[in-house]
């Protein structure tokens, strides 16, 4: 299996505080570029590996960066996110308990 063709990869448990290891990382789901989905035998073998891990770990991290200064970015999005705040600061906390 040729992991530089992997699509739709899911890292879970990225935990700040592990950087730079990420020893609690693993590949939760991955796909082939035909769109197959990784057994849970496939996904072990790939989760062994700790370099494809971690270079899938720097993925997602830059991912997700740029998306958070592509939002930034956007006066719109910042307003929205402003009054969005402001919103939900106006509202009463009310909790609700199920019996």
């Amino acid at each position: 299996m040729d992991v530089k063709n992997l699509r739709n990869v899911e890292v879970r448990r990225i935990i700040p505080d592990d950087a730079p290891k990420f020893v609690d990382a693993y590949i939760f789901h991955a796909e082939t570029e035909t769109g197959r989905v990784l057994t849970q035998k496939e996904l072990d073998v790939l989760n062994a590996d700790y370099d494809t891990i971690q270079e899938y770990v720097q993925e997602q991290r830059i991912d997700c960066m740029a998306s958070a200064i592509r939002f930034m970015s956007d006066p719109r999005e910042v307003a929205k996110h402003k009054r969005d705040k402001e919103e939900s600061a106006r509202q009463p906390f009310v909790w609700y308990k199920r019996w």
